[in-house]
């Protein structure tokens, strides 16, 4: 039975094989993806939060805030919200988003991001679109409605501050063409290793068989 020292020789013996197994389904995962998902652009916009509640602790404070970011997270993914969104001056094109309450949920969630960068008061947004100016028009819509009617969700004793308005991505953002590519080479230099381990374990047990 050859040893497992045998077996890792023999797999750095082909690691051409190797090498192109993964680059063939390095290429293929990212046709797939290209095919699958449409390219996006991102734009993204940072929300300063102050609680003007009064709170000795500094450290609390940024605490309360992070909370209060959580929940305004929470809220931005909803129909209600994204309604305010559309109801905004902004020309968002309307027409992009579904007519079945269930998919436009689901397009809507899938569009946008957010979260709360960690012990800070920033709640970021990320708004994901094929069109570079139709992402950062929503992005402007999204931080717009929580300036302006943010205090509705989360209460009057908060205020928002716009410090990074949002801008367009150069390229786009989604799908993330250089994780498939990873994975897609990871895969394929294992599937590669599989079958060299087979093909050696198929021709030990022939050479066996042979002598018997």
């Amino acid at each position: 039975m050859p040893s497992q020292n045998s077996y890792l020789l023999h797999i750095l013996d082909h690691i051409k094989i190797l090498l192109a197994t993964g680059g063939v389904v390095a290429v293929a995962a990212m046709f797939l993806a290209l095919i699958i998902f449409p390219l996006r652009y991102g734009a993204g916009a940072n929300i300063l939060i102050i609680n003007t509640a009064t709170i000795a602790d500094p450290y609390t404070t940024v605490k309360s805030a992070e909370r209060i970011g959580e929940n305004l997270a929470a809220i931005v993914g909803t129909s209600q919200f994204l309604n305010a969104v559309q109801e905004s001056p902004y020309e968002i094109d309307r027409a992009y988003f579904k007519n079945d309450e269930r998919q436009r949920r689901k397009q809507w969630n899938n569009m946008i991001e957010t979260s709360v960068v960690t012990n800070s008061s920033l709640l970021h947004i990320q708004i994901y679109h094929e069109e570079k100016d139709q992402a950062v028009k929503i992005a402007q819509a999204v931080a717009s409605t929580i300036l302006n009617k943010g205090h509705e969700y989360v209460g009057s004793q908060v205020q928002f501050k716009l410090v990074d308005a949002p801008i367009a991505s150069r390229f786009p953002q989604k799908p993330n063409i250089f994780m498939a590519l990873v994975l897609g080479f990871i895969f394929g230099v294992a599937a590669g290793a599989v079958y060299v381990l087979t093909t050696t374990e198929k021709r030990h047990k022939g050479f066996l068989e042979g002598l018997e």
